[in-house]
């Protein structure tokens, strides 16, 4: 039975009493292969659309009994000689462009199919997709991973006066895209080449 079939009958809602190590466990191979296959499946023109693409991996954890919701954050680099962030800074609205950024968490993990925002504004070398665990205590921080021993990205809820709902995505692309990485996810091997860690 692969990972994904397994964690297809956990409840993830708000009650965590269900979600034993090795549903974790699971959980955590789920979102590694989802961000394995992102751009595997989503053109690479898609690449800085955070809203867009946290509501395909969404959609592709619900089509597999997972469930899932939108997170709305700062996205940071924090790096050896300074940090940038991502999101709700305060730039004026401009048609096609939200000043903010959101992720796709399932349980106590995050995926971040839009790191290139980093790569894009700022010339930094990041991956194209990241998976971090949630941190365990009540924190604004959201999570963080290191990409290199000098640099990591890090999580953090917006900052309260901001308007924090991601815009609207066609539902089209979402339902396309999001069914098309569910079932490459669940015909895809442990260990196989197409189920690669997303995090550099």
């Amino acid at each position: 039975m692969t990972a994904a079939a397994r964690v297809s009958t956990f409840n993830l809602g708000n009650d965590s009493s269900d979600q034993t190590v090795e549903n974790q466990l699971d959980i955590e191979e789920l979102c590694r292969r989802i961000g394995g296959e992102f751009f595997n499946i989503v053109p690479s023109n898609y690449k800085t659309y955070c809203s867009l693409n946290s509501r395909i991996c969404a959609y592709a954890l619900r089509r597999l009994g997972v469930q899932a919701v939108l997170r709305p954050c700062q996205l940071w680099h924090a790096g050896a000689e300074n940090n940038v962030v991502i999101g709700f800074v305060g730039n004026k609205p401009t048609r096609g462009k939200w000043d903010g950024h959101v992720i796709c968490q399932v349980g106590s993990w995050v995926i971040d199919a839009a790191v290139s925002h980093l790569s894009s504004e700022f010339g930094l070398k990041v991956p194209d997709v990241a998976v971090g665990k949630c941190f365990d205590l009540p924190s604004r921080v959201i999570a963080r991973i290191g990409i290199t021993p000098h640099d990591s990205l890090w999580w953090i809820d917006p900052p309260t006066k901001n308007k924090v709902n991601p815009p609207v995505e066609p539902l089209g692309l979402i339902e396309k895209y999001g069914t098309l990485l569910a079932d490459r996810v669940t015909s895809t091997k442990i260990g196989s080449s197409h189920a690669r860690n997303p995090d550099f």
